[in-house]
């Protein structure tokens, strides 16, 4: 999978992390629409034990860019995943 080059490269994932990435993304995607909703998001990215106001932040900056603030495409996930994953470190 290509690197997001529309986020700085620490918000990218790497390329051992796709694989990963894009099986998780299938796995939130309930709907099977090639997006994920707020309401699904909320319910996966909580299992990540983070507080709620951090992941409204990581929400935003993932969204960021797009036009469509209502759903994360897999490119936007995976800027959220590595966001989540800094988070908790």
């Amino acid at each position: 999978m290509a690197r997001i080059y529309s986020w700085p490269s620490m918000y990218s994932p790497l390329p051992h992390e796709c694989a990963a990435y894009q099986y998780l993304f299938q796995h939130a995607d309930v709907t099977r629409t090639g997006a994920i909703g707020g309401q699904d998001a909320v319910g996966f990215f909580s299992k990540s034990g983070l507080d709620m106001h951090v992941l409204k932040q990581v929400w935003d900056l993932s969204v960021a860019t797009s036009a469509n603030k209502s759903a994360l495409s897999a490119a936007e996930f995976f800027v959220a995943l590595r966001l989540i994953a800094m988070a908790q470190q």
